[in-house]
């Protein structure tokens, strides 16, 4: 379960639509034996068709508060 301030940060960073699909991945007992990697891949594809298939365009234009602008950290790899 997700704690109130990592959700606020989600929003803020705009990807709040990952919220709602790690509530429903952690009543899956199954996601935890998976590589983060994996599970983060169905993460993310679960919030990719809940945003729509359309185009880049079509998806940015979706998920608020983006700017079509990659999120940088305080640290680049």
């Amino acid at each position: 379960m997700l704690k109130e301030e990592t959700k606020r940060k989600l929003r803020l960073m705009g990807v709040g639509e990952y919220i709602q699909a790690i509530e429903l991945q952690d009543g899956d007992t199954a996601i935890y034996s998976l590589p983060f990697q994996e599970g983060f891949q169905l993460l993310t594809d679960s919030v990719y068709q809940q945003i729509g298939t359309g185009t880049e365009s079509d998806v940015y234009s979706k998920v608020e508060g983006c700017h079509k602008t990659p999120f940088v950290g305080a640290h680049s790899m």
